[in-house]
């Protein structure tokens, strides 16, 4: 799903049900540093909370088309890309540590990748 921004109110307006068609969803997601906003936030939250009643969250990247920002002591991605698979198709559920993956690479190629600062 890249979408350009839509993504919130796609992921709003369908239910989990369809969501649960796909055994994984790709998406990018964009104005991260909208978060702060307490409205904002609280849809981010719901959507969250609905697709990880159904799935679990295999990879997340940092985007760096748009560069980062800073919010309470966290620099963070403007945009970034989650993957997310089905809990009922997931057979090894194994925690990592850290979020990056030896196989990332910079979204934009002329562009220097960037890295989670959590």
């Amino acid at each position: 799903m890249d979408i350009e921004g839509a993504e919130y109110e796609v992921l709003t307006g369908t239910d989990i049900k369809t969501l649960a068609l796909f055994r994984i969803i790709v998406m990018e997601i964009h104005d991260v540093e909208n978060w702060s906003n307490p409205r904002f936030f609280s849809l981010v939250k719901e959507i969250f909370d609905k697709l990880l009643s159904e799935f679990y969250i295999a990879h997340m990247h940092p985007n760096n088309c748009c560069g980062l920002f800073k919010i309470d002591g966290l620099t963070l991605p403007r945009v970034f890309e989650v993957t997310l698979h089905r809990r009922d198709r997931v057979k090894n559920l194994q925690q990592r540590n850290g979020i990056s993956h030896n196989l990332d690479s910079p979204t934009v190629l002329d562009r220097s990748e960037l890295k989670w600062r959590i």
